[in-house]
């Protein structure tokens, strides 16, 4: 069985049925209260979202999509992983290309210590990187040790530093010799739509 989750707290978002129900899979929403949209199974949690959605391998060992609860599912999961490998695999960004910019944006948009993400940009060295992903969709082979010691490092990695986890998890993959396999709007479009949050 493979496993579809998201996590929804503090009326962040809107629960939202996927479009097509994917043969294999369950769908599991994490939340603070109980939500009632089949196919979704809800679990009340008190733990923190980022927690549940990077330490994923906690809740389940076996190959796991994380959907953004801003992102509607559109498509029939089992497509999608035909065309994108399992191992370790996010949407690429679709406004930005660089960890750098990224910086910028999170300074600008979402109001982030400026010292603390230069700090941490610099830390990283990772000026010439061109790869950057939108972790709203993120599939895992949870199965691998080594995808588990990534998730663990990607944690504390947000937990001691910024908290936009998108900033700290190409370089958490590739401290462990994994390079993401990022997939354009060409694949997301097909299989999710990108909403709004409820909340900003």
């Amino acid at each position: 069985m493979k496993t579809c989750f998201t996590v929804i707290t503090n009326n962040y978002d809107e629960l939202k049925p996927p479009r097509v129900v994917a043969h294999g899979w369950e769908y599991v929403c994490f939340s603070d209260k109980f939500l009632d949209v089949p196919p979704w199974n809800c679990i009340i949690t008190t733990k923190p979202n980022r927690e549940i959605k990077i330490k994923a391998e906690e809740l389940f060992r076996n190959l796991a999509l994380y959907v953004d609860g801003s992102i509607e599912i559109i498509g029939d999961l089992n497509e999608f992983i035909k065309e994108v490998p399992h191992k370790m695999t996010a949407w690429k960004h679709p406004h930005r290309k660089t960890i750098m910019e990224e910086c910028g944006a999170i300074i600008k948009l979402k109001g982030c210590d400026p010292v603390q993400v230069w700090s941490q940009f610099h830390r990283y060295n990772v000026y010439k990187d061109d790869m950057l992903a939108a972790c709203g969709v993120l599939l895992r082979s949870l199965n691998s040790r080594n995808i588990r010691m990534i998730n663990s490092f990607w944690y504390n990695e947000y937990v001691n530093g910024v908290n936009r986890d998108q900033l700290s998890f190409i370089y958490s993959c590739k401290k462990h010799g994994v390079t993401p396999h990022l997939f354009d709007n060409t694949v997301f479009n097909k299989y999710f739509y990108w909403g709004k949050h409820l909340k900003k």
